[in-house]
């Protein structure tokens, strides 16, 4: 994937090539997803984890917001870099991103997640 086809992809479908390239699988809009405590239904993008072995009703977890969450961009880039091999790309990449060192030092969550996607999509855009 490069940026110009980040760029046309909307933020929902920005959260679902983060979540994949992360390993999660059957992700969808669940428009009737229950809160936490029970009270109230609400549209939401939901999906079985990566590691999951067991795929059942109770399986399914919400996509974190990777575009805004900056502890859920930190778990991504811990859980899927895999080695210190993609370190100086996914550094280049969120450089680029960012348009300098300075900037990179104080990226927000939706720049390390265009970067994490350049460094780990592949060519033709897929995980």
């Amino acid at each position: 994937m490069n940026r110009e086809q980040w760029s046309k992809l909307t933020d929902d479908e920005r959260r679902i090539k983060v979540a994949e390239l992360c390993g999660w699988t059957r992700i969808h809009l669940d428009s009737e997803w229950l809160s936490f405590d029970g009270d109230y239904t609400y549209e939401a993008l939901v999906g079985v984890p990566a590691g999951c072995v067991w795929v059942g009703s109770g399986s399914y977890g919400e996509i974190p917001n990777y575009l805004h969450d900056l502890n859920a961009m930190h778990d991504a880039l811990m859980g899927a870099m895999g080695g210190p091999e993609l370190v100086p790309r996914m550094q280049a990449n969120l450089i680029l991103v960012c348009g300098g060192i300075s900037s990179a030092l104080f990226a927000h969550a939706y720049q390390q997640a265009e970067a994490f996607v350049l460094t780990m999509g592949g060519p033709d855009g897929s995980p």
